[in-house]
């Protein structure tokens, strides 16, 4: 999913998404810009 979360961050859509863990992708993609919260929870989706 992170390929397609960078490819629509560089088309102008704003982005954000969960993962249950920190990892070195979760990082790299944060580094772009995009907002990565660790956990699903149902709160990490309030304003889609």
């Amino acid at each position: 999913m992170s390929g397609i979360a960078e490819l629509l961050l560089n088309l102008g859509f704003k982005v954000t998404g969960s993962d249950l863990n920190r990892s070195d992708n979760v990082t790299r993609i944060r580094k772009l810009g995009i907002d990565v919260a660790i956990g699903h929870d149902p709160s990490n989706v309030g304003n889609a």
